[in-house]
């Protein structure tokens, strides 16, 4: 699992970069997910995993292009967003089932969250 952690990783580095998010999922997948085996998956992620991989070759490469360049050309920006949102969401699934990244958990809502003072960059004092 760390290997597949360390792609889903290197995906969302990619996402969460400048440029139109459908040149960034094209290339965040595949950079970092084309190459991944469906048995190499935890069964946490693996259908969600199916789907994108479907999703992102449903049409046909043209002039050149991969068959993933050539279905996120064909996507709406909305799409391409709830795709590149579905990578980070199986990044997060791993992340929480995996007991030894214990540090990534997500606090929702915890009264010390509330009550923290923000950094100083981030109050704006008028």
């Amino acid at each position: 699992m760390p290997q597949l952690c360390h792609h889903l990783q290197s995906a969302v580095a990619v996402l969460v970069t400048e440029g139109p998010v459908k040149v960034r999922l094209a290339e965040a997948y595949a950079r970092h997910l084309q190459e991944l085996e469906r048995q190499e998956l935890p069964e946490e992620i693996r259908e969600e995993f199916n789907r994108l991989r479907e999703a992102l070759h449903q049409h046909r490469p043209v002039c050149g292009e991969t068959a993933v360049e050539a279905t996120v050309r064909k996507m709406s920006p909305q799409q391409a967003d709830e795709y590149a949102a579905s990578i980070v969401g199986m990044l997060v699934t791993l992340l929480r089932a995996d007991p030894s990244a214990e540090r990534f958990r997500v606090v929702e809502g915890g009264a010390e969250v509330a009550e923290a003072e923000p950094p100083a960059f981030l109050a704006r004092r008028t």
